[in-house]
């Protein structure tokens, strides 16, 4: 039992039990290099796809906008020319009864 304690406690290389912490190389690969330069473009492609899908949506507001309003002024005066005949066979009822 000595001899294993021994050995335990005459080890000098570096401790591998415990956290050491982080480590970083401070070489940078190109693989790594390529890869964020490739994201970095994606992400501006993506952003000015972005921006192009917007201002396509904000035309397509505009329009459905436009066409909503023509639509209401359509309905508006077909209610009216309703409303008219409605009061007309009113009229007629109502004499009749008479």
């Amino acid at each position: 039992m000595s001899d294993n304690q021994g050995q335990a406690e005459s080890y000098q290389g570096p401790e591998r039990r415990g956290s050491q912490g982080w480590h970083v190389d401070r070489n940078v690969s190109i693989s790594h290099l390529l890869t964020t330069v490739a994201m970095l473009i994606a992400g501006f492609w993506f952003i000015a796809g972005q921006d192009t899908r917007i201002a396509q949506n904000a035309l397509a507001i505009k329009h459905n906008e436009t066409a909503i309003e023509r639509q209401e002024s359509r309905i508006n005066r077909s209610l009216d020319s309703i409303n008219t005949k409605l009061d007309k066979l009113t009229d007629l009822i109502l004499r009749g009864d008479k």
